[in-house]
Formats: C-alpha cells, sequence, structure tokens
C-alpha cells in the first residue's frame, strides 16, 4: 500500500530474534574445561588412550579453543 515501509525496513520482530540469541549466547559456557575436554575424548574412545595422554590431548585442545 503507497505509505507503507517496505519489508525490509520494518521488522519489529528482529529486536527479539536479537534479544533471544544474545540470552542463547549467554548462557552458553565460554570454553570447556580439560576435565571436560578429557571426559569427551574418553566418552569417544574408552580406554583407547592412556590417562597421561588424554591429559595431554585436552591441555592442547584446551589452548587451542580459548
Amino acid at each position: 500500500m503507497p505509505g507503507d515501509a517496505p519489508w525490509g525496513q520494518e521488522q519489529p520482530w528482529r529486536n527479539d530474534l536479537e534479544a533471544l540469541n544474545a540470552l542463547l549466547q549467554d548462557s552458553r559456557p565460554r570454553r570447556l574445561s580439560r576435565a571436560q575436554i578429557a571426559a569427551l575424548i574418553e566418552a569417544e574412545a574408552p580406554g583407547a588412550l592412556s590417562d597421561a595422554a588424554r591429559a595431554r590431548i585436552a591441555e592442547r585442545l584446551a589452548r587451542i579453543l580459548a
């Protein structure tokens, strides 16, 4: 209709979507701990690595992901 804002210029739901995204991002853990990473490695391949090897890999991954 004449005088109406084009679809791309008026999107009242966009603020709600951005607020929801911010809330979801804030609720996520910022990074995994070395212990969490080691547990994930063990869960993926039970018994495949020694505790020391799993700890070294977890430490490296934690540094990369930080």
